[in-house]
């Protein structure tokens, strides 16, 4: 419960609500969608993995469905989208993303985003990261601007050129977008 003279009325912690989780514990893909637009070296989509994870035994590996077991291949465009109602969230709500990525790649032209489409066919990436990350790092955004939206789809991207890489890629996991009335 939130006394008026916590904040202005505004308790993050007791009014902070759980909007969605993902830990990738559960059935997989359920929800989620997964693709390849390159397929000049097959198709290579995002897929559950227990080798990497952060808070559980799950993670997602943009290259667990393809052909290169210890990285990822050329010629990828994985990407992984699950649409989430954000309806509820009409009004006054600010909400907030949060995940944790792994990200190692060869350099510049290999890359993941976080990304986002308000309306099911234009995307926003969020942040691209390529390199290396140093391991497990949380990214957070502010997604205030997406309250309500019913048609809210979060995509998770990873694109890799066709020079061959010795890296692993990006794992994302704990993803969750809560929201503070």
């Amino acid at each position: 419960v939130c006394d008026t003279p916590e904040r202005g009325g505004l308790c993050p912690a007791d009014c902070t609500v759980l909007a969605f989780l993902e830990d990738f514990e559960g059935a997989w893909p359920g929800a989620w969608l997964t693709g390849d637009n390159d397929g000049n070296s097959g198709t290579d989509t995002w897929g559950r993995v227990s080798n990497r994870s952060v808070s559980t035994s799950q993670s997602l590996w943009c290259a667990q469905n393809g052909d290169n077991l210890t990285g990822y291949d050329d010629y990828m465009q994985a990407w992984a989208v699950r649409a989430i109602d954000l309806s509820p969230w009409a009004g006054s709500a600010t909400l907030t993303l949060s995940l944790w990525i792994w990200v190692h790649t060869d350099g510049n032209n290999d890359w993941y985003a976080t990304t986002y489409s308000a309306d099911g066919t234009t995307w926003t990436a969020l942040e691209s990261t390529t390199g290396d990350t140093g391991g497990w790092v949380q990214k957070t955004y502010d997604l205030t601007a997406q309250a309500g939206n019913a048609s809210f789809v979060l995509g998770l991207y990873f694109e890799s050129n066709w020079i061959g890489s010795l890296q692993e890629g990006a794992y994302v996991d704990d993803i969750r977008i809560t929201a503070v009335r």
